[in-house]
């Protein structure tokens, strides 16, 4: 386990014994999924970012301007791996949230 990631998994431990805000929970859990795409480890980002993008909608709403940033970067990873239909889908979703606002 490279260093970021152990930083990041320990962050999330010490913040759900803490109590912090939902939010600030899934920010951690986004910077986590993050490092595991820049590491290169998609399959254990992909868990990860659905996990935060499923919390944000029950959270927030399906529609809701804080779903941007996870789908961007969930996007992103699949579009590293060529998964190129798959980002295309997220990218759209991402404009119906902005066309909402």
């Amino acid at each position: 386990m490279k260093a970021k990631e152990a930083e990041c998994l320990a962050a999330i431990r010490a913040a759900r014994k803490s109590g912090i805000s939902q939010m600030t929970y899934l920010k951690e859990l986004l910077y986590l999924a993050n490092v595991y795409t820049c590491e290169g480890k998609f399959s254990e980002a992909k868990p990860v970012f659905e996990d935060v993008i499923k919390s944000a909608e029950k959270q927030f709403g399906k529609n809701s301007k804080n779903l941007l940033t996870p789908l961007s970067n969930y996007g992103y990873m699949l579009k590293m791996q060529g998964k190129l239909k798959e980002s295309e889908a997220i990218v759209k979703r991402m404009r119906q949230i902005t066309d909402s606002q």
